[in-house]
């Protein structure tokens, strides 16, 4: 409800929030399709649009069940990167570090050729994390 929302619109209204991260909830009233975390609405719409969000948005961790139970990995890259999430966390989900990120950079490699994702959001989210990092250095 809007009343839920209040504290962080007031909170990004102030400029008190450099970054933000979804999470796994599902309300079918709001998108009766995805979590948070994989939602245009919630991201694009509510977060971006209508509280004016425009810092980058962290994933809550992939290998939560909530996501690796429900949807493939490609999947799950796919829709958050297309639904605003400029960086995806995932915790260990018995593959390497090496193996992991290999996986990740493989998966958005084959959907940007394949024109799921395109090129233009790749940039929108380096320039939201290096703007976060610019103000990481100057106030810390």
């Amino acid at each position: 409800s809007e009343i839920e929302l209040e504290p962080y619109a007031t909170l990004i209204r102030e400029g008190h929030a450099s970054c933000v991260m979804t999470a796994h909830v599902v309300n079918r009233n709001i998108d009766p399709e995805y979590p948070a975390t994989l939602s245009s609405i919630f991201i694009n719409e509510i977060l971006r649009y209508k509280m004016g969000f425009d810092g980058p948005v962290f994933s809550d961790d992939f290998n939560m069940n909530a996501i690796k139970n429900h949807y493939t990995l490609e999947t799950a890259i796919e829709r958050a990167i297309t639904s605003g999430v400029d960086i995806i966390l995932i915790s260990y989900c018995g593959l390497s570090e090496d193996k992991l990120a290999g996986r990740f950079i493989e998966i958005v490699k084959k959907l940007i050729d394949g024109g799921q994702i395109s090129e233009n959001r790749i940039d929108e989210s380096y320039k939201r994390i290096s703007k976060l990092y610019s103000i990481k250095l100057i106030t810390g």
